[in-house]
């Protein structure tokens, strides 16, 4: 009978690793297999995470907000989601108006600046398709699906003039520059009214 060497851990009433003299007659194949045996059957009884893991996810995450978090930021309050979005709006408005007039033998939806039609023909233009002399049913348009809300005062319809900023409506349209502008006497963060944007 060959010698065992014996190697305690905790004392005698805990876990006990015994290393055995290895048999100089053994194959080095059959330790190599046992060794990838006893591996694999570590790695199936295996559940959760390692402390290593969880570290990683955690710094993950933590670049993550830092990279996520500013840029919600910058928008955090109503009235910015707002200004955002008359921003947005008017650069549409301006460029669709733009669109029409190229399309339209250079005039407006309001047609004649001398002898305009209602505000609401105005619209009705914006969102259907016409033809180059403003008649219904033309092959230019749709220009807008529907005439856009202004964000601050809830309004879609439009009026003439060239004093924004009256509250009448939701837009004012400029019947001599053809700009279009908010029509709400709000204001932003900074102090500029949005009858100027």
């Amino acid at each position: 009978m060959k010698p065992r060497i014996g190697l305690t851990i905790f004392g005698k009433t805990g876990c006990q690793a015994n290393l055995k003299q290895k048999d100089p007659g053994t194959s080095a194949m059959r330790n190599v297999s046992d060794m990838i045996n006893r591996t694999k059957t570590i790695f199936r009884r295996r559940k959760g995470f390692t402390l290593l893991e969880i570290i990683i996810i955690i710094v993950f995450l933590g670049i993550l907000s830092k990279i996520i978090i500013p840029q919600v930021t910058k928008a955090s309050t109503v009235e910015d989601f707002q200004e955002q979005a008359l921003s947005g709006i008017l650069l549409t408005l301006r460029s669709q108006l733009e669109l029409y007039r190229v399309e339209h033998l250079d005039e407006y939806p309001c047609g004649d600046p001398q002898n305009p039609v209602s505000p609401e023909l105005f619209v009705l233009r914006m969102t259907s398709k016409t033809n180059s002399d403003h008649s219904q049913n033309g092959i230019f348009g749709d220009y807008l699906s529907q005439f856009p809300f202004n964000p601050f005062n809830g309004l879609n319809n439009v009026r003439y003039g060239n004093d924004p900023g009256k509250n009448l409506a939701g837009w004012c349209f400029d019947l001599e520059t053809g700009h279009i502008y908010s029509d709400d006497s709000g204001q932003s963060p900074e102090g500029t009214s949005h009858s100027v944007l």
